[in-house]
């Protein structure tokens, strides 16, 4: 219980910290499907252990792009794991990469529970959250993150009917 405890403290105070000082990316030519493919194997066990299914159209050539691999890991597991939250009794996550001359754009889908329309306006605000165990910076961080590589994001979702993100990254610096 004490280990638990100290992790789950850990965890909250490295969110503040990462939220509190500004995070200069390490930019560095990066596969974005590498990226997106470690953060499904990681997650696939706990996934597959709670009914959830992953689908992911990433065929098999590098999707490259200047960009920091350990933030845009970070950015990308998030909001996994808050879409895996989303689906308690099982379901699916979709994710579909496309690029065009200047983008690559990510959309991960889920068949969760979704966001009411007053909480989709606050979503990246600091410090909101909806959960219990939750500190409300994982989307501000995020944000931070997409943005910090001249990117966006844009969420969607209706209460009841999954929840849709949309990444935009450039594919050059």
């Amino acid at each position: 219980m004490i280990t638990e405890e100290s992790t789950r403290l850990n965890r909250i105070v490295t969110e503040f910290l990462d939220f509190a000082r500004p995070q200069t990316p390490d930019i560095r030519e990066c596969d974005l499907r590498d990226i997106i493919g470690k953060n499904i194997d990681f997650l696939r066990p706990e996934l597959e252990r709670n009914g959830i299914t992953i689908k992911a159209e990433l065929d098999g050539r590098p999707l490259r792009l200047p960009a920091d691999h350990g933030q845009l890991y970070r950015a990308f597991l998030n909001i996994f794991i808050n879409a895996s939250q989303s689906m308690e009794n099982g379901g699916t996550i979709d994710v579909h990469v496309q690029e065009d001359k200047e983008h690559f754009r990510v959309e991960i889908q889920d068949t969760g529970c979704g966001i009411s329309q007053e909480n989709l306006k606050r979503i990246f605000n600091p410090f909101f959250t909806t959960k219990d165990k939750g500190t409300g910076l994982g989307l501000s961080i995020v944000r931070k993150i997409i943005e910090g590589h001249g990117g966006t994001i844009a969420i969607e979702s209706q209460e009841g009917n999954g929840t849709r993100v949309e990444i935009l990254l450039p594919r050059r610096a």
